[in-house]
């Protein structure tokens, strides 16, 4: 978000669209534009194999961020939550910041085919700093979603659009791994915390500490109970 804020500042850059208008409409195009990508996300794995890593990885997130348990309300008000962040800062970032200045980049060059170029720049970068796990599967799945963000952003002008279909797809996705990860055995729920993903163990290490920190204030306020007054 600063970012965004300097480029607009400094740059100028017409982060949110020329055409930008945060509509029921808006955001009806982006919820329908999302479908076919949730419909893949949520069998590709079936038929993809190195797609298993990607929902292990998401699942691996969700049991981080929302727990164990099937606690619905909980799940609900994170889901959204994240979802919501995730998908007005990465698409100000993204598409409005990143593939915006590429594509005047390439205009002021008078490049050919400015705005495709611009498209695909922002989504590979998008993948590469998507790289959940160690093969190119999260990279290449990241990829394709970032260049569906970007040619619905390109297409329509609203950075609205893209918005809206970034939340739904990761709403959905953490609620449907939410679900799973809360009927999953102790010891699936154990080997998705003790994955060799680079998400995996970058979670674990804050996890582990939090509970380092937690565990020494309560030993530090024993301490001082011990101590009186």
């Amino acid at each position: 978000m600063p970012v965004a804020g300097l480029a607009w500042a400094i740059l100028r850059v017409d982060v949110m669209g020329s055409a930008y208008a945060a509509t029921t409409s808006a955001a009806a195009s982006g919820a329908m534009l999302a479908m076919p990508m949730l419909v893949i996300s949520l069998v590709a794995d079936k038929f993809i194999p190195a797609l298993e890593q990607v929902t292990e990885a998401s699942q691996c997130m969700t049991l981080y961020a929302m727990g164990g348990r099937s606690l619905p309300v909980r799940a609900f008000a994170a889901a959204t939550l994240i979802s919501t962040s995730a998908a007005v800062a990465e698409e100000i970032a993204f598409r409005g910041v990143l593939q915006t200045a590429v594509q005047s980049l390439l205009v002021w060059a008078s490049a050919p085919y400015a705005t495709a170029a611009a498209v695909v720049v922002q989504a590979l970068v998008f993948g590469v700093l998507h790289s959940y796990t160690s093969s190119v599967a999260y990279l290449a799945t990241a990829t394709v979603a970032g260049l569906a963000f970007g040619a619905a952003f390109a297409s329509t002008s609203n950075l609205a659009v893209p918005i809206a279909m970034h939340f739904v797809i990761d709403m959905v996705g953490f609620l449907v791994c939410h679900y799973k990860v809360s009927k999953a055995s102790e010891t699936a729920q154990r080997d998705l915390m003790m994955a060799d993903s680079p998400i995996a163990r970058s979670l674990r290490r804050i996890f582990e500490a939090r509970q380092q920190q937690e565990s020494a204030s309560v030993q530090q306020a024993a301490s001082a109970e011990e101590k009186g007054p």
